[in-house]
């Protein structure tokens, strides 16, 4: 079957993943902690404070074998891993667009985004409250860079078959899609988290969050599969576009069309996915503008 290629940078600053660096209120401590009543579907009650309070669903957005490519001395590592296993710890609230991974090994710990606005993470250098609940930021979130507006590539040829994975089908009369989607990281947005883990947990609260935001179509409705993330070493980004002029900055548009050309080339690798979507921690600009 005719598989659907679109290629995206999504360029991803420091100071919006760690909420600095952003003229912006002070963030705000709280003291997440769930309630013992449960929601009318069974959800988990979690009180943010006053005026937050999240019922929290399971989550799935991961495939069932989830693949990370990695390179270790410019080898390249195939990690196979269980989907459901990794998400075991991802939920959220429709109503409120929340997207949240959820840990209780040393007390109660949120993190992820709250709507448009609001992010959430731990505040472990903070003391507990009196009865032992763990400190978080609440963090609100201006507005950021819109993005380009030539951040994405169609393929050369349409298809029209970017729908449940039958050989046969009214592509017309689909009730819902499942887009397969692979995400390939740079360097310097890997470099911007502790661990590949925290990294990981945090693509998968976001595409969890986009999911979110695909509840309200319809006629098919869409969901989208997490299968896999390749994870660069600067040797293997060359095809980005570096302007020196701009600090850690790449020339946003030639990088997108020459990630485009380098997915074509490595077809073996990336065709079996409809969406492959690349996430950079560098700065994106056109001509002298810088995004």
């Amino acid at each position: 079957m005719g598989v659907v290629l679109l290629v995206l940078v999504f360029v991803t600053f420091s100071h919006v993943l760690h909420c600095k660096q952003l003229h912006q209120p002070e963030p705000t401590l709280v003291y997440p902690a769930f309630l013992e009543s449960r929601g009318l579907s069974g959800s988990r009650v979690l009180k943010v404070n006053e005026d937050i309070t999240l019922n929290l669903k399971k989550s799935s957005v991961l495939a069932d074998e989830f693949l990370v490519r990695s390179y270790v001395d410019g080898i390249r590592k195939h990690t196979y891993m269980d989907g459901s296993y990794l998400e075991e710890d991802l939920f959220h609230d429709e109503d409120a667009m929340a997207s949240v991974t959820i840990s209780d090994e040393e007390g109660l710990q949120v993190e992820g985004m709250i709507g448009d606005k609001l992010r959430i993470m731990p505040a472990l250098e903070q003391e507990r409250s009196s009865d032992g609940h763990v400190a978080h930021w609440l963090h609100d979130i201006p507005d950021s860079h819109e993005g380009l507006h030539n951040d994405y590539v169609m393929p050369e040829r349409p298809y029209h078959n970017v729908t449940e994975r039958a050989a046969e089908f009214d592509v017309y009369k689909v009730e819902k899609i499942y887009p397969e989607l692979f995400v390939i990281v740079d360097s310097v947005f890997r470099h911007q988290f502790k661990t590949e883990k925290d990294m990981l947990k945090y693509l998968w609260r976001t595409f969890n969050a986009v999911n979110l935001r695909y509840l309200s179509i319809d006629h098919p409705r869409v969901q989208f599969i997490f299968r896999g993330i390749e994870i660069l070493t600067p040797a293997k980004e060359r095809f980005l576009k570096i302007k020196y002029n701009v600090h850690n900055g790449i020339d946003g548009v030639q990088s997108v069309y020459n990630l485009k050309d380098f997915v074509n080339e490595h077809k073996k690798d990336y065709g079996a996915y409809d969406i492959v979507y690349m996430v950079t921690g560098r700065n994106s600009s056109i001509g002298t503008k810088e995004n």
